[in-house]
């Protein structure tokens, strides 16, 4: 920051959060602030959320709309946020604060007024849009024609693009998909307006890679202070933690995807075929095997598998059980007819570990006749995304447009008919101290039954459950499970405890969570019974809250369990923000410099770490005895996994 640049703030505690920053603010009184602005410019001002009320009436007064407001506080409400952002006052969290450097302030300050692109085919709707936005002190440029957006990208270089969902010869998911594919505007926030106030077309919006959608009819208000509010987050994205000699390394060369380069080589050849195959059976075999028996089954088959007489060009594991074959001369029917050759090899040949045989089962996506496809760029992912987390049932199927979104309105609906009737099933899996805790411990897992009986894990449904709103209710299915289970236990005579997994957003407002825990309280269970479980990456998209949650459900007697730990600086941070009693580690990976199972220094590091911090250390995954008594060395707290205990379906 240059040295002439001073921030004012009007709280010493504002100070105190970022040390990198307390040689640039002086802290002034309310009067001093009055003056201030009377008497000068371009000033940047902090204050806290709870002196609002006395900061709004002096920027009123002086109306000085060359200087920068800035307002800390955690979980500001709607109208609060209304309240700010129509006096083009930023607001962050006092966690983003300690975060920031320098840079943001001093890009920041001084900048133009904000820039809006908006993609209308309606003269009507175009005038009212520039009318809101003008008189908001906001820059606006309008087009009627979605194939000018790229040009005037470039030209205009917007803070935020609003577009209309429907435009003529285009649909603005579609127009999303090609914005994001241009160079440096991968995330610029694109919001819709529609009169549609469906899911199905929300959905089709976020899926597409836009950011939101404001129905119609429009209000003044909240139109501009949305999206004030995201040209803003967009803005402390993009600098909050990027100092001026940042050094950003591009591994494109380094890592040349061979799968696109073929694609790309053969987007004119109609014989061209690329083949995904997915093991149908994986859960079965890595329930008896656990993850690395199933890794040398997959290895096996892969390495195996005859290709016959067709010319694979080259072929590799994407992840466990998922693999891709690529020919440049295999036309749609013998690509089908060479799956099937598969399959049926497969039928014949089974694969022995410790003297059990087992067999494999594999599903197929084909893409071929790339020419005459039209979403070509999207086809990959798509084929991807389907086979990691789909449900289809076909053994066979080829790649068209489309495919995905009926792929996650299928998932949907198998989600929606589960919580109707109440199929589920439920899995445990033990948790094992290694102090010898006489109370058992269990993890419970939910099951979705599908209509054929299929059983969907969580890794299946999860995203799409995310995705359209239902992971709460699942989430509340599977608390009423755990409950009924430790009551089971009492009855029995037998202490009980059950970790399950919670989403942040069941717990992101306080009347939510205060009927929740009214109702576990209500209860009289038996102290800490319960463990809710929290993923990271979930948890850090509610840093703002997850200090009131965690002491909340202290206060409830509820452990708290923070899964995907990865060691790092955030990691630690969110485990002391949400006050855990448990970290569970993420699967360990080879050559992580931190959580490495053949690198028991660093390792032990990071449980003596946790141990001093007061937080039990749980390993998952724990599939061989090697791995376990190696653990058990480190002084690990619980151990997890086929080895020490296979998933169950009861209890008993």
């Amino acid at each position: 920051m240059n040295n002439k640049t001073t921030i004012y703030s009007l709280s010493s505690d504002i100070t105190a959060l970022n040390s990198n920053l307390s040689e640039h603010i002086k802290t002034m009184s309310d009067l001093g602030l009055y003056e201030l602005l009377l008497n000068s410019e371009n000033n940047i001002v902090l204050f806290e959320k709870s002196q609002t009320n006395k900061v709004l009436p002096i920027i009123d007064s002086i109306k000085n709309d060359k200087s920068r407001f800035i307002c800390i506080g955690d979980n500001l409400g709607s109208e609060e946020r209304l309240t700010l952002l129509n006096r083009n006052i930023e607001f962050i969290t006092p966690e983003k604060l300690s975060e920031l450097s320098h840079y943001f302030f001093e890009v920041s300050s001084g900048s133009s007024s904000q820039k809006v692109l908006f993609v209308e085919d309606d003269k009507a709707q175009i005038l009212l849009i520039e009318h809101i936005l003008t008189e908001a002190d906001i820059n606006v440029k309008s087009i009627t024609k979605a194939e000018e957006v790229l040009d005037v990208l470039e030209s205009f270089q917007p803070d935020l693009i609003l577009m209309d969902l429907n435009l003529e010869g285009i649909t603005g998911d579609k127009l999303v998909r090609v914005i994001r594919k241009k160079p440096g505007f991968a995330n610029l926030p694109i919001v819709f307006l529609t009169a549609d106030t469906s899911l199905e077309s929300r959905m089709k919006v976020l899926n597409s890679g836009a950011d939101d959608l404001l129905t119609k009819p429009i209000n003044p208000k909240l139109l501009v202070a949305a999206l004030k509010n995201r040209m803003q987050r967009s803005s402390i994205r993009q600098v909050a933690t990027q100092p001026k000699d940042t050094i950003i390394h591009n591994l494109e060369e380094d890592s040349i995807d061979k799968l696109q380069v073929f694609f790309n080589d053969n987007k004119s050849n109609p014989k061209a075929s690329i083949i995904w195959l997915k093991v149908k059976n994986k859960h079965e075999i890595r329930k008896k095997l656990g993850f690395q028996g199933f890794k040398k089954i997959g290895r096996k088959m892969f390495e195996t598998i005859p290709t016959g007489k067709v010319e694979i060009d080259f072929k590799y594991e994407i992840t466990d059980g998922l693999f891709v074959f690529c020919s440049a001369s295999m036309s749609r029917k013998e690509a089908y007819d060479w799956v099937e050759n598969i399959q049926k090899w497969l039928s014949k040949n089974y694969f022995s570990v410790n003297g059990k045989d087992y067999f494999v089962d594999v599903s197929a996506i084909i893409l071929t006749d790339i020419p005459s496809k039209t979403e070509k760029e999207d086809l990959i992912r798509k084929a991807e995304n389907i086979l990691i987390d789909g449900i289809s049932d076909q053994n066979i199927a080829f790649l068209e447009e489309g495919i995905e979104e009926k792929r996650f309105y299928l998932l949907k609906t198998q989600i929606e008919n589960s919580i109707k009737t109440r199929n589920f099933k439920w899995h445990y899996q033990g948790i094992v101290s290694t102090a010898d805790e006489s109370q058992e411990i269990h993890q419970v897992m939910l099951r979705i039954l599908t209509d054929s009986g299929k059983e969907l894990g969580t890794e299946e449904y999860l995203e799409t459950a995310q995705k359209s709103g239902l992971l709460r209710l699942l989430d509340r299915f599977t608390l009423e499970h755990a409950v009924r289970k430790i009551r089971s236990g009492e009855q029995q005579n037998s202490a009980i405890k059950i970790l399950l997994n919670q989403v942040m957003s069941g717990f992101d407002s306080k009347e939510m969570r205060n009927r929740k825990l009214e109702t576990i309280n209500s209860l009289n269970l038996p102290e800490q019974s319960l463990i809710f479980q929290f993923n990271k990456q979930d948890a850090q998209e509610y840093m703002s809250i997850l200090g009131e949650v965690g002491r909340e459900l202290n206060h409830a007697k509820i452990k708290v369990c923070l899964s995907n730990f990865d060691c790092s600086n955030l990691s630690w941070k969110i485990a002391r923000k949400l006050n855990v009693s448990w970290i569970r580690l993420r699967p360990f990976k080879k050559g992580d410099a931190l959580l490495d199972a053949d690198n028991p220094d660093n390792l032990s590091k990071t449980i003596n770490k946790a141990h001093v911090l007061g937080y039990k250390v749980v390993v998952s995954r724990v599939d061989n005895a090697g791995l376990a008594a190696n653990l058990w060395k480190l002084n690990i707290d619980y151990l997890q996994g086929n080895f020490i205990q296979p998933p169950v379906e009861d209890l008993g």
